[in-house]
Formats: structure tokens, sequence, C-alpha cells
């Protein structure tokens, strides 16, 4: 059994006193072949992600891991396309020489 140690603390001072809040424990599940766990609404809003959106996780020098809302990698085909279509005019000069 796989269990992920989600421990996330929160630190409010109050009166000179800690007052730590723990968030819960997600377990790993297993879907098919794959491991799979939750991610809380609360962390959802945070990081700035919804249902569909992709995310990566970056491995930091200290060995913990950092998930991440993964930025876009654009599409080859639309940026020869655009890079065509912007220096049309230089590229047919160039074919003409």
């Amino acid at each position: 059994m796989y269990i992920l140690g989600y421990n996330v603390l929160t630190i409010e001072w109050y009166r000179g006193w800690r007052n730590m809040k723990k968030m819960k424990k997600y377990k790993i599940r297993k879907s098919g072949n794959s491991d799979v766990t939750t991610i809380p609404p609360e962390v959802k809003e945070f990081m700035g992600v919804q249902t569909g959106d992709a995310i990566s996780y970056v491995f930091q020098s200290d060995g913990s891991v950092r998930m991440i809302k993964a930025q876009e990698e654009p599409d080859i085909d639309s940026l020869v396309d655009s890079i065509m279509n912007q220096y049309e005019d230089a590229l047919k000069d160039l074919v003409d020489l």
C-alpha cells in the first residue's frame, strides 16, 4: 500500500502561542496500471488549476517534490505557420535569389 504524506502546516500566531493545523493525509490508490490520488479543492484553487489541466512535478535538490501547474508547450506546427506568415515576403525573396 502506498501512502502520500500530505503534511502542509498552517501556522497562526495567537498571544505568543503557535496554533498548527495539519491537513489530512491522502492515500495513493491503484487505477489500472497507474497510481492516483486526489487534489483537495483548496490546493487546486491555490495553484490555479482546474479539472482537465496538466500539472508537473519538480524534483528539488533537498529531496522534496513540488507540484506546479504545467506550462503549455507551443505546438510546433502553429509556430512554423506563424513565422511563415510573419516573414512571408522575406522568404519569397530568398527563394527568388
